[in-house]
């Protein structure tokens, strides 16, 4: 039996490392996935080197055109489909509830919750790689931890990611819709929905990460008073049904606020735009978190709620921005204080 993605497959073809000459049955899963990630030309090659007699089987959670192509140019014609109805297609052990939050909350919610289960683990679900690599910037520090899967890191980082999740040293996976299918983690106790998926059935494949080998699971949505109709065309479509979860959130303290000081400045191509849009993609900041913003030629330096300096230590420790280490020192030079 060999397992592949498609491209090594045929790189394995083309260096005569394999042959499928004898081969019996092929299997295509996730075909849908495959179509959509661009390997349309590499399936049809593999089908073309397979013998015509062979057995083919195909999975497949949704039917777009170029699924049916396939089925069409390379399947018997009286090929056998056979269909999961919804129903019977959603683990019946998950528990399915969705949490409303007002604008600018929806992270305080997500801490609110992740802090009244320290320790559980779980994924949260976010709809692109920028979204799910700033969110796991903003949890930085944060008393769970959490790390970003998504499709921008190379094989090497997303190994390394999942070794952490699996052996337990990070508790919150921030993850896009790659790690919606055939990943399968033991005893994960939530799904968090942090952005909504554009389809159900990405709903089900996301939930279902849960609740996994006759256990149960929590699948929660966090939604805007006007998602909240998509909450109903899930139950619709999914035959499930929502409760409301409740979190209460603690008022927040005034914070003091504290001085960065940098060693980037204008030789280094900073000016006050990009040098608040280099701490917002690599830090994790919001816009509104930066003040009083200071540009010089070798040095830079802005005002900081304290609440956010652990945050920043984490994401920018070991920074090089073109051959130079990011140095940064806290309330000026004369305090010595070097951060790192």
């Amino acid at each position: 039996m060999v397992v592949a993605t498609p491209g090594r497959l045929i790189d394995l073809l083309e260096r005569d490392a394999l042959s499928l000459a004898d081969l019996k049955y092929l299997i295509l899963d996730e075909a849908d996935e495959m179509m959509n990630m661009g390997f349309k030309a590499e399936i049809d090659k593999i089908l073309t080197s397979c013998n015509k007699d062979i057995t083919k089987m195909l999975f497949t959670a949704t039917m777009p055109g170029d699924v049916k192509q396939i089925i069409k140019d390379y399947l018997r014609p009286d090929f056998v489909e056979i269909r999961i109805n919804a129903e019977e297609f959603v683990n019946q052990k998950i528990d399915h509830q969705y949490l409303v939050y007002k604008q600018g909350e929806k992270l305080d919610y997500l801490k609110a919750f992740l802090s009244e289960h320290p320790d559980q683990r779980g994924i949260a679900f976010c709809r692109t790689k920028v979204a799910a690599k700033r969110l796991a910037k903003q949890l930085a520090g944060f008393e769970v931890t959490a790390d970003a899967l998504h499709g921008n890191l190379n094989q090497e980082m997303r190994d390394k990611v999942m070794r952490g999740f699996k052996k337990g040293r990070i508790n919150l996976l921030v993850a896009t819709d790659i790690a919606a299918r055939g990943i399968d983690v033991k005893d994960l106790d939530y799904i968090i929905h942090y952005h909504m998926p554009e389809k159900s059935e990405y709903y089900t494949h996301r939930s279902g990460r849960t609740a996994r080998a006759g256990k149960s699971g929590v699948s929660i949505c966090l939604v805007k008073t006007e998602e909240l109709e998509d909450i109903q065309s899930l139950e619709s479509e999914l035959n499930i049904q929502f409760t409301p979860l409740n979190i209460m959130l603690k008022p927040e303290q005034p914070g003091n606020l504290i001085t960065l000081y940098m060693n980037i400045g204008f030789a280094q191509g900073f000016n006050k735009g990009n040098l608040r849009e280099f701490m917002v993609e690599e830090a994790g900041l919001n816009q509104d978190d930066i003040q009083n913003t200071v540009v010089e030629d070798n040095r830079s330096y802005f005002d900081i709620p304290q609440k956010y300096e652990q945050q920043i230590i984490l994401n920018l420790k070991g920074f090089k921005l073109a051959h130079r280490n990011l140095k940064i020192t806290l309330n000026g030079e004369n305090s010595k204080r070097n951060i790192y």
